[in-house]
């Protein structure tokens, strides 16, 4: 069965590039330092807290038109260094953030109308679910819940709108929002950036807040309107 992806916003059909989607089910690597000491039976381990990217290869063949085609897929796929969206066929619901890796080695076939190469994507670690990507909006007099339908951390990004200050609680971190600011106060944790406008607002945030793993309690008192995308993630 032919199949395709689709990287910054370009079906791979479209290109007449069809691909294989075997090698898009590996998970990361833990960033460990494995330490050697000596005199100590063994190898310590020092989790460092993070996973490492995660090579994801595509197998294609050009079906048609190879000669064409290949401007048009060089010029797409290696446009730039820049992480995209990646999406296929083979996992719907999610996606990655990937960058083209290690080149384009187009292998001729068929009196040069069809050809077969490897895309390779450097992605990071984890999966997208476009069900987080879902706004939800915040109750100025009471508090939602929202519902982690995976095993790992959410980094959301919130918007309040909060001219007369406020307080913000995401599980059990609180967030104290300033007076004076009239427009929409945003705080992204992924990023770790919080602002309003072209203010900064990071001194603000002593702990960006996740979502783990079950329910997390949202309270906002004192906002206008508010809204939070979840960002739900998986590996």
């Amino acid at each position: 069965m032919s199949n395709t992806f689709t990287f910054a916003g370009v079906n791979s059909g479209t290109m007449h590039l069809l691909c294989s989607h075997g090698g898009t089910y590996d998970a990361p690597e833990r960033d460990v330092t494995v330490l050697a000491v000596p005199g100590r039976n063994g190898d310590l381990v020092v989790d460092n807290g993070r996973w490492r990217n995660v090579p994801v290869p595509y197998p294609c063949y050009v079906q048609r038109g190879f000669a064409d085609s290949v401007p048009q897929i060089r010029a797409w796929l290696a446009g730039d260094g820049n992480y995209h969206r990646l999406e296929d066929d083979a996992h719907p619901g999610e996606y990655r953030m990937g960058r083209l890796t290690g080149g384009l080695d187009f292998d001729p076939l068929y009196l040069g109308h069809q050809a077969e190469v490897t895309v390779t994507f450097d992605c990071k670690p984890h999966r997208w679910l476009t069900a987080g990507e879902a706004w939800t909006a915040l109750d100025p007099s009471g508090s939602i819940t929202l519902t982690n339908p995976t095993g790992f951390d959410a980094l959301p990004v919130i918007e309040v709108v909060a001219p007369s200050g406020g307080t913000l609680t995401v599980g059990a971190v609180v967030i104290d929002l300033p007076e004076g600011y009239s427009g929409t106060m945003v705080i992204d944790c992924q990023r770790q950036a919080a602002y309003c406008g072209a203010a900064p607002l990071n001194h603000l945030i002593t702990d960006f807040p996740a979502l783990g793993a079950g329910d997390t309690i949202i309270t906002a008192a004192g906002i206008t309107s508010g809204r939070i995308q979840p960002r739900w993630c998986r590996l």
